[in-house]
């Protein structure tokens, strides 16, 4: 084979592998997680998380696309850490996104044989740049879902949150802003596949400047 071909496939299998996605492996349950044992140097996701970007830029709508890549656990992440990307915000995981990457997190649960399945969760908001002038936005996380390993996403609008207009970028600070419980039953089709995989991702409601960056903890 000559070289110009070997070079050809060399960078087709690049791409490639630059573009995969990981399904983490699922989790059964009961299951519970509130990343007490993680430390916030730690770069490896818990088992059953990934973090994943998403296809296309952030926008006015929940990205419901299935994933276009796998994103790495940035350590001891804080209020103000600016680069996009999913964060170890010490003792809970979550993400920032930029004018050009939307991120997410995603958990794969093993639901064979169960029924009426209750997610409970915390989310909170720890990069808020807001200042009301030239940093305005208000951003807003839901929970997605969707059947088997494959395919597009679907929200779940009552779990939608939002952060406040409070400003909070210091160092080092990861201390939970306007933290709230969200808990929600799952769609009846959540029960009988062997895998449900859970997303939590966010859209821009308004403002503009700097984006807020939000975590999870306490995940049931």
């Amino acid at each position: 084979m000559k070289r110009p071909l070997l070079l050809f496939y060399f960078l087709y299998a690049t791409a490639m592998n630059s573009q995969a996605q990981t399904q983490p492996a699922p989790q059964p349950l009961p299951y519970q997680q509130n990343f007490d044992a993680l430390p916030a140097s730690a770069t490896v996701y818990p088992n059953g998380w990934q973090g994943w970007l998403l296809a296309g830029a952030p926008s006015g709508a929940f990205n419901t696309a299935p994933p276009a890549g796998d994103k790495p656990m940035i350590a001891n992440g804080s209020a103000s850490s600016t680069a996009n990307g999913v964060y170890n915000y010490a003792g809970k995981t979550g993400f920032l996104n930029s004018g050009s990457a939307d991120n997410a997190l995603a958990l794969s649960l093993s639901t064979t044989g169960k029924q009426q399945i209750t997610v409970s969760y915390d989310v909170m908001t720890i990069r808020n740049p807001y200042n009301g002038s030239s940093n305005s936005r208000i951003n807003e996380v839901v929970l997605q879902y969707r059947i088997g390993d494959t395919g597009s996403f679907e929200n779940i609008a009552e779990t939608a949150y939002r952060n406040d207009t409070i400003d909070q970028t210091g160092s080092g600070v990861t201390l939970p802003q306007n933290l709230a419980g969200r808990s929600t039953v799952l769609p009846p089709d959540c029960a009988p596949p062997p895998l449900v995989t859970l997303r939590w991702v966010n859209r821009q409601t308004g403002g503009t400047g700097s984006r807020p960056g939000f975590a999870l903890d306490n995940i049931t």
